[in-house]
């Protein structure tokens, strides 16, 4: 009896010391993996009244919307300034880092919302990878700002291209309602020149009143983006996560000693 239960004890040994050394083994291992931190904003894309800023219907709409944004705000010319922040002023190691971030950054709609205008917003993630936690918020703040930088640009771009076709249209509306007006003049019995000329003078005011509401949303200084959470320093690391490496390890060191104990009673 008391060799059955020496022989159980030894048994349970088999299997407890591999699991526990494989545990402490997979928890030493994550420490030498290189580690991951990861730094994330969350953003609102508004669409304040009167001005569709941002409105895709579907989420392919808002991936499709995030892709273009992504090449646009994330060009070799909007990150050399953040590259030049870091410190790497060198051509071949300003392209590396260039690559780099383009790598370890990415954005994705998320469940970001603003209750008060959860039907004019669509919200998405901005997140950079790094193995130093303070360069991941420092190139994450820096993704942000390209980003604004970007949209505004191409709002003053947008705006500026509207003005000057609606003033080339409100001054040919404007030709054309002077010219039916001094012909107008010379024949003033004239029904149907008088009907045009009504028609080209409301025309003509419709074009205008539009032409100062594009002028005066070039001046407005909403442009679309809100950050409802701000790149924060990460504290704990994506990658490796410990107690899944300590799990693992366990997991195969219970096994090891599994495998034992069957190869010995065989």
């Amino acid at each position: 009896m008391e060799s059955e239960e020496r022989k159980a004890y030894q048994w349970k040994k088999v299997i407890v010391l591999p699991a526990v050394a494989g545990a402490l083994a997979g928890f030493l291992v994550s420490y030498a993996l290189t580690p991951q931190y990861t730094s994330r904003s969350s953003l609102l894309a508004v669409a304040p009244t009167g001005i569709d800023v941002w409105g895709p219907a579907s989420i392919s709409d808002v991936k499709a919307q995030l892709a273009s944004l992504e090449l646009g705000a994330l060009s070799p010319n909007r990150l050399e300034p953040l590259i030049h922040r870091m410190g790497i002023t060198e051509p071949e190691k300003v392209q590396k880092a260039y690559e780099e971030i383009r790598k370890n950054t990415s954005m994705l709609p998320s469940n970001a919302t603003d209750s008060g205008r959860l039907n004019r917003t669509t919200g998405f993630d901005v997140t950079y990878r790094d193995s130093n936690p303070d360069r991941a918020q420092q190139v994450c703040n820096g993704l942000i700002l390209a980003i604004f930088e970007y949209r505004r640009a191409l709002r003053e771009e947008s705006s500026r291209n509207t003005i000057k076709f609606l003033e080339e249209q409100v001054g040919d509306a404007r030709s054309n309602a002077q010219d039916l007006h001094a012909r107008l003049i010379k024949n003033p019995s004239d029904k149907a020149l008088a009907r045009k000329y009504r028609q080209a003078q409301d025309l003509y005011l419709a074009l205008s009143e539009k032409l100062d509401h594009a002028k005066t949303l070039s001046q407005v200084e909403e442009y679309g983006l809100e950050v409802v959470r701000p790149c924060g320093i990460p504290v704990t690391p994506l990658f490796p996560n410990r107690p899944l490496c300590s799990v693992v390890g366990f997991g195969a060191g219970l096994l090891v000693g599994i495998a034992l104990i069957t190869a010995n009673r065989h």
